[in-house]
């Protein structure tokens, strides 16, 4: 049986704005393909995609333990950092805890993803007084979380690699591919790719989180 790859992060590893009914999905040629797929593909791996969600960091953080007890030895998971603006909230519709980020990072206010504005009044407040202001200290605190579970799991013969938000303007993105004509910053076909090559090198090289890691 293969081992398998698990893909854990935000929209950029889900692939936003790359289904077959998103309009840039036409631009599509042959050989294009999302950046998880090509990795697993080279590796000879099965691939694992735990839900995004609305992606906060402390719900990919719960997705990553969540998997852990079907993990097994000689699997690889892939990280991926994301905005530590997000959090977790109540969900009434679904009653259920749900994740809650903004696609405009920066604007808050008006974001397009508040359920109700009950629950934009009693989060927002909480978001720019400790979030907003103060992000370096989040990513650090989130950043860690994932190091100490990707510590434990490496005595499983589980390795992590962890890939940082600061190579999101690294690669191509579809308002880029297109000209502005499609107004997105997420990954174009081209900038799959391009990840692709990042995240088979960091795996070439060993560059997963180890014991010493402070």
């Amino acid at each position: 049986m293969k081992n398998r790859i698990w893909f854990v992060g935000d929209c950029y590893t889900a692939g936003k704005e790359l289904r077959d009914t998103d309009p840039y999905y036409e631009y599509k040629e042959q050989g294009d393909d999302l950046w998880t797929n090509i990795v697993a593909k080279e590796l000879n791996m099965n691939m694992v995609k735990p839900k995004a969600g609305l992606t906060a960091f402390p719900w990919i953080i719960n997705e990553f333990i969540k998997s852990l007890k079907n993990m097994k030895k000689g699997d690889i998971v892939i990280f991926g950092e994301t905005m530590p603006d997000g959090v977790l909230t109540y969900d009434k519709n679904k009653n259920k805890i749900y994740s809650f980020n903004c696609y405009d990072i920066l604007d808050y206010e008006s974001c397009w993803s508040w359920r109700t504005e009950e629950e934009k009044q009693s989060t927002l407040p909480y978001i720019k007084h400790h979030k907003l202001s103060h992000r370096e200290q989040w990513t650090k605190f989130y950043k860690e979380q994932v190091i100490d579970i990707s510590k434990e799991i490496l005595n499983r013969g589980i390795k992590t690699f962890y890939w940082s938000r600061s190579i999101w303007d690294n690669f191509e993105t579809i308002d880029q591919a297109t000209n502005n004509k499609i107004k997105d910053l997420h990954w174009s076909w081209k900038g799959q790719k391009q990840m692709a090559e990042y995240i088979l090198k960091m795996i070439k090289d060993n560059n997963y989180i180890k014991q010493d890691l402070i």
